[in-house]
């Protein structure tokens, strides 16, 4: 059964879809977005998770641990702490450290956005208001983040966010505070585990992910550093051989050494040895 929130958002999203099939321009440019989202680069990502996480909740249901009841969490899930962690893994830059900030962001949005905030909506006329609103907010936000002289009003945008979401945290803790005992109850305690369970299930190919990004992304740089073919094809196979899914020591390679061009397969080895031990630079 569906709640006042999801109501809400599928009554705007019709109105927007009857909007946009009214405007030629509007339909046309639409397609130009479906085939971009359906680029191979963003589609495999995608595909690879949905199909990880299909896994994931058979080998749970045969456990008992989920059922059909769970399926609307699950596709809640999927779009939003799912997939924002599969766009954190896709878009990095190679940060040390962003496959734990995907991680815990990941969580963040299990436990806060899809449980606590969505498990007690409001009532339907402040759906109907709320939702538009964040979404314009949304938008805005996109737009002052595309240029630098906007940083003032980024800030702002992040600011009535982030009050927007503690008023609704807020809503959520007095409704729980209120009605206890239905909050506590096994199948509801259950409900709150499951997106968290989906989070941890999800590690490996995750892990996987930001292994084939890495990779992607040196063997893409590797073209513009080493000119000799067989040289270059010695990196790569000493890479996938020596580092195998160590990906933090790739993309250390990648920043640390791919500067120095290394010009012998001795040097090449030598810095593969020290970006898998974590050293900073060449042995003088």
């Amino acid at each position: 059964m569906l709640d006042n929130r999801e109501i809400s958002i599928l009554t705007w999203l019709a109105v927007l879809a009857v909007f946009c099939a009214s405007k030629p321009e509007i339909r046309k440019a639409g397609a130009g977005v479906v085939r971009a989202a359906l680029a191979p680069k963003l589609l495999i990502p995608i595909v690879m998770i949905a199909a990880y996480v299909g896994a994931g909740v058979a080998v749970l249901h045969h456990f008992e641990i989920w059922g059909l009841s769970n399926l609307k969490a699950t596709v809640l899930w999927f779009f939003t702490a799912g997939l924002a962690m599969v766009g954190e893994v896709a878009e990095s830059q190679q940060e040390d450290r962003y496959f734990l900030r995907a991680v815990l962001d990941g969580f963040k949005i299990s436990v806060v956005l899809e449980f606590v905030v969505n498990f007690y909506p409001l009532p339907l006329i402040g759906e109907l208001v709320l939702v538009p609103f964040t979404a314009f907010l949304a938008c805005m936000l996109v737009i002052a983040e595309s240029k630098e002289k906007f940083k003032p009003v980024r800030t702002l945008l992040n600011g009535l966010l982030s009050i927007f979401g503690l008023g609704l945290l807020a809503y959520a803790s007095y409704r729980i505070y209120a009605d206890a005992p239905a909050f506590l109850a096994p199948a509801t305690f259950a409900e709150f585990l499951l997106p968290i369970l989906l989070t941890i299930v999800c590690l490996p190919c995750l892990w996987l992910l930001a292994t084939y990004v890495s990779y992607e992304n040196l063997f893409v740089r590797l073209q513009f550093f080493i000119s000799d073919a067989s040289l270059r094809s010695f990196v790569k196979a000493q890479l996938l051989l020596r580092l195998h899914l160590n990906y933090p020591a790739v993309n250390r390679w990648s920043k640390l050494f791919i500067p120095e061009c290394p010009s012998t397969r001795e040097a090449v080895l030598e810095s593969i040895v020290r970006a898998r031990l974590g050293a900073s630079t060449r042995a003088g």
